[in-house]
């Protein structure tokens, strides 16, 4: 029996989990690719396993502590792969983790006045997604986002030498 990839996903932070909302990626990722989404609480750990095949942070509502942090960039000199989705409106910190890595999270949202969907705004209509693994199979797909709070991510000054950021679609 092949033992399956891992995908961690911090908890501790009132992030987005299995039971609310990352259902439909968990079964993607278990069904279509082989991975196993599992939680990890940052707050009771010393480092990241060394199975991750990366981390998930989705959408923290709430404050971390330092030593999160430290951890979480322990793992990325580690060559470690990080996937951070935020909300525009979170109480989270994690700027202060975001401006180590050369970026931030802007706040307000991301609207579309050309393309949008049956007429609001709010909806992002992707048109092109970037050459990344995380996106294999995407680049003939026209899909809209059906997400009122899509928060802008931009790079602020130059990220560190051993980090790649990489945008994985546009509208």
């Amino acid at each position: 029996v092949e033992k399956k990839r891992v995908v961690y996903s911090a908890i501790g932070h009132e992030e987005m989990t299995v039971p609310s909302g990352l259902g439909v990626l968990a079964r993607f990722l278990d069904e279509r690719e082989g991975i196993q989404l599992s939680p990890l609480p940052l707050k009771e750990i010393q480092a990241i396993p060394p199975d991750a095949e990366a981390v998930l942070i989705a959408a923290p509502q709430t404050p971390f502590e330092p030593r999160e942090f430290d951890v979480l960039r322990e793992y990325l000199s580690r060559g470690g792969s990080l996937f951070i989705a935020a909300m525009p409106d979170s109480r989270s910190d994690i700027n202060l983790f975001l401006k180590d890595l050369g970026l931030e999270v802007r706040r307000g949202i991301v609207l579309d006045n050309y393309e949008n969907y049956r007429s609001d705004r709010r909806f992002l209509r992707v048109q092109r997604f970037a050459n990344h693994e995380i996106n294999r199979g995407m680049q003939n797909i026209n899909t809209t986002f059906i997400d009122p709070s899509t928060a802008v991510v931009r790079v602020v000054e130059k990220p560190p030498r051993h980090l790649n950021v990489t945008s994985l679609f546009y509208a």
